[in-house]
């Protein structure tokens, strides 16, 4: 939503737009930062976040509802927040036999959070390389850089996102939203 400051969310007047979005989704809107929102703008992207209608879960768990049924999300800090709470200590809170929902912005932790009671882990960070072909790297250094894998009993997105970092363009990589349907059973 934003990059490294608040400069351009305010010159082009989007939290009236971002609010507007998030007023029409029904069960909220959940966020977590990521790694460029933490270099000294952490507190006006987080206000700006906020006051637009968005809940950020940094190192928090929160319980929300769908049709009557608990559902736990699990919001952690990038990984260059210094005091990081570990995804097992977040964990803790949470009913594990209840579904669990992960907000991460790396995806570098996947192969240890497959080994955990994670059902859903949300990524983004890697913007898919960006620009060809660092979306090579990206796949070399992360089990998944991109896209989706079902490993064990968890299920790991690591969307491109839609903006881009530095450079103002996108080669090979594609901006996108994923639409998640989660569906299961109670056993």
């Amino acid at each position: 939503i934003m990059d490294d400051n608040t400069d351009a969310f305010n010159e082009y007047h989007m939290e009236q737009n971002l609010a507007e979005l998030c007023s029409i989704l029904p069960r909220g809107v959940y966020a977590t930062l990521g790694n460029h929102d933490l270099y000294g703008h952490e507190r006006p992207i987080s206000e700006a976040l906020q006051n637009a209608g968005i809940q950020l879960l940094n190192d928090e768990v929160l319980c929300i509802e769908h049709e009557g049924q608990p559902v736990w999300l699990v919001g952690r800090f990038d990984n260059h927040k210094r005091q990081r709470v570990a995804t097992t200590d977040l964990l803790a809170q949470v009913d594990t036999s209840q579904p669990v929902i992960l907000l991460d912005h790396r995806p570098s932790d996947i192969d240890n959070h497959s080994q955990l009671p994670i059902d859903l882990q949300v990524s983004g960070h890697t913007h898919n390389g960006q620009v060809f072909p660092a979306n090579f790297i990206v796949n070399a250094i992360n089990r998944v850089g991109y896209g989706y894998e079902q490993i064990g009993k968890g299920h790991f997105v690591v969307s491109s996102g839609y903006g881009f970092w530095g450079i103002p363009f996108r080669l090979g990589s594609r901006s996108e939203i994923w639409l998640i349907t989660l569906s299961g059973n109670t056993n």
